[in-house]
């Protein structure tokens, strides 16, 4: 009986391994994403939100054409390489352009209950469509959810260089950022979620 179970066990272990293999790996060219040579350029008018603070919860990510390191191009010839986990790569990045806004940020490890606490799920990604939901709260009590879909175009010919695509990865998060901040309905919500002390 015993036996059986090491063979089920090896067998399990096995399987999982060819998917982690073959599914989750890196397909075509590497591309790595690093937080520390990102440098955020807005474009839209976000001055509102100066010196204003945010508490940025952890980023969810439940896109399913992601792994847990990795970002695709739709047709497979581009992986993102996010260190330490997509996740993380992402939280990483979004704090980072809210602080080039001037904007105050709270994080997981010391949350600030008394801002607005936002919240982004990722729902699909690849590197030339972020779906994602945005969640603000207030105290804990959610007062806006909206889901938002940033595009930009593939880079055509010779410009399709690593370095290149990792450029416009960078620019994907500013949009990202620009995208939610921008918009009338998420900034209204920023005011109500702010609580008066």
């Amino acid at each position: 009986m015993a036996r059986k179970f090491g063979v089920g066990i090896l067998v399990a272990g096995l399987v999982v391994a060819s998917l982690l293999l073959n599914g989750c790996g890196v397909r075509g060219t590497k591309v790595f994403v690093d937080t520390s040579r990102y440098t955020p350029h807005f474009t839209a008018d976000l001055g509102y939100y100066r010196g204003k603070r945010i508490y940025l919860m952890w980023v969810v990510n439940t896109a399913l054409d992601t792994s847990i390191f990795y970002y695709y191009s739709p047709q497979d010839d581009f992986t993102y390489q996010c260190e330490p986990t997509l996740e993380r790569y992402f939280h990483s990045m979004i704090a980072k352009a809210l602080r080039g806004l001037g904007m105050l940020v709270s994080l997981p490890a010391n949350p600030d209950p008394w801002v607005p606490a936002v919240r982004i799920t990722t729902l699909s990604m690849t590197d030339v469509r972020f779906h994602f939901r945005v969640v603000v709260q207030r105290r804990g009590l959610t007062i806006f959810r909206k889901v938002y879909t940033v595009t930009q175009p593939p880079l055509r010919g010779e410009g399709r260089t690593a370095a290149n695509q990792e450029r416009r990865a960078y620019r994907m998060v500013t949009r990202m950022v620009e995208t939610v901040f921008s918009d009338p309905r998420f900034r209204s919500a920023f005011a109500r979620a702010r609580v008066r002390r």
